[in-house]
C-alpha cells in the first residue's frame, strides 16, 4: 500500500486538538489525501483504559475504539487543512456500529490497525467508514462503523 505521509504521535499531537491520555493514537499512515487514513494503537497490558474494564479480564472499552477511530477520520480531514489543523471535529452522528470482537491485551504488545475512508461529504460534514483490525485477529476486522463528523474552523 502507498501512503503520502507517515506521521509519528508527536507530529499527530500538532494536527489533533487533544492532550494527555485522550490521545489515542501512536501514529498514522496517510493514504489519499483528505479521503483515506489508517491510525494504530499499541495494544499492551498497562494502557489506561484496560484497568477496571473490566475486573480480572481486560477489555478495551467499545467507546475508545469508537474515540480512536474519530480521531484518525479528524486526522484524515485535519492533515490537509492548515485552516483547520488543532480546531475540534466533532461526531454528529455513529450509525451502524457493530462490535465484533474483543480487543484485549496479551503479554505481547500488538497493534490495533484504525481505518478510516471517506463515503460521503456534503460541505463540511463528512461521513466515514471505519473498521478496527489486527493481526492478532488475523486481520479480521474487530468493530465497524459509520461515522459522520464536521469540521468547523471556531470554537
Amino acid at each position: 500500500m502507498n501512503y503520502f505521509a507517515k506521521i509519528n504521535r508527536q507530529e499527530i499531537a500538532k494536527i489533533l486538538p487533544y492532550s494527555g491520555r485522550f490521545m489515542l493514537l501512536d501514529a498514522c499512515s496517510l493514504i489519499e489525501k483528505s479521503i483515506h487514513s489508517i491510525g494504530s494503537i499499541d495494544i499492551i497490558p498497562d494502557k489506561w483504559f484496560f484497568d477496571g474494564h473490566f475486573a480480572n479480564f481486560p477489555v478495551m472499552p467499545g467507546v475508545i475504539i469508537i474515540e480512536a477511530l474519530a480521531q484518525t477520520a479528524a486526522l484524515t480531514v485535519l492533515y490537509a487543512s492548515e485552516k483547520l489543523k488543532g480546531k475540534p471535529v466533532y461526531f454528529v452522528k455513529i450509525n451502524h456500529t457493530v462490535f465484533k470482537k474483543p480487543v484485549i491485551p496479551t503479554q505481547s504488545k500488538y497493534t490495533l490497525f484504525l481505518e478510516s475512508k471517506l463515503a460521503s461529504q456534503k460541505r463540511m460534514f463528512m461521513t466515514f467508514d471505519c473498521k478496527a483490525y489486527s493481526k492478532k485477529t488475523e486481520g479480521k476486522v474487530t468493530v465497524h462503523t459509520v461515522a459522520s463528523i464536521t469540521a468547523t474552523a471556531g470554537q
